[in-house]
């Protein structure tokens, strides 16, 4: 006998636990034979997703000529049910890379600069900006003091860039936002994306922890 879930069937839904994990679940029988196991009832309707429910997603589906989906089961058993009923796999798919997010590292690390020294990077241009405003960024007076104490560096025209830049035998890429002159990224084949090498030198800034600031900008690409 081959259950066929369709509009006829009627089902049943309580709450139990999940015998693989233990998880408070909700259970939907239907009087075809078809079992489903949800962690909330309605939209998205997200299937409960451990190794016991990834099991059976991953079950051989097949699109028959009327929509409908045909899974087969250790090449016994056949459940035949309409394809709505399969939209809640985006859902898996979505709460399995939050839960994902959750438990790994995050992949991009910031850097931030510290209170002397350099760094040399090389890596992808992920953001630029040609023109920037760094007394507004730092919340600082337009002052001829001010000026001073910042230093001949910011005198000119002043950008901002960040570049993520991947580290050897590591799982995640460490991040630089640097500032930097105009004049460095003012050429029309500066463009996010491509690979660069920087030299970044940690600066004081008064009133303010301490930034990165691009001396030399060499695009690889």
């Amino acid at each position: 006998m081959i259950p066929t879930h369709g509009e006829w069937c009627q089902t049943i839904t309580f709450p139990t636990k999940c015998r693989e994990c233990q998880s408070d679940i909700f259970l939907l029988r239907c009087n075809c034979g078809s079992l489903v196991l949800f962690d909330e009832l309605g939209p998205p309707w997200p299937v409960h997703d451990c190794d016991a429910a990834k099991w059976a997603k991953n079950l051989p589906k097949t699109t028959l000529a009327n929509g409908s989906i045909s899974v087969a089961w250790k090449n016994k058993v056949t459940f035949i049910r309409p394809a709505v009923d399969f939209a809640v796999e985006p859902a898996i798919v979505e709460k399995g890379r939050r839960r994902a997010r959750k438990e790994q590292r995050n992949p991009i690390q910031r850097v931030e600069a510290p209170a002397s020294g350099g760094k040399q990077v090389i890596g992808a241009l992920r953001e630029i900006a040609s023109e920037a405003d760094p007394l507004k960024a730092f919340g600082l007076p337009d002052t001829d003091m001010t000026w001073a104490l910042l230093g001949e560096r910011w005198q000119e025209p002043i950008g901002k860039i960040t570049v993520h830049s991947e580290v050897s035998e590591a799982d995640h890429l460490e991040s630089y936002t640097a500032w930097v002159p105009a004049r460095l990224v003012s050429d029309r084949k500066v463009v996010r994306g491509i690979a660069v090498a920087l030299s970044l030198t940690s600066v004081a800034i008064p009133s303010n922890e301490a930034a990165w600031f691009c001396e030399e900008f060499e695009p690889l690409t």
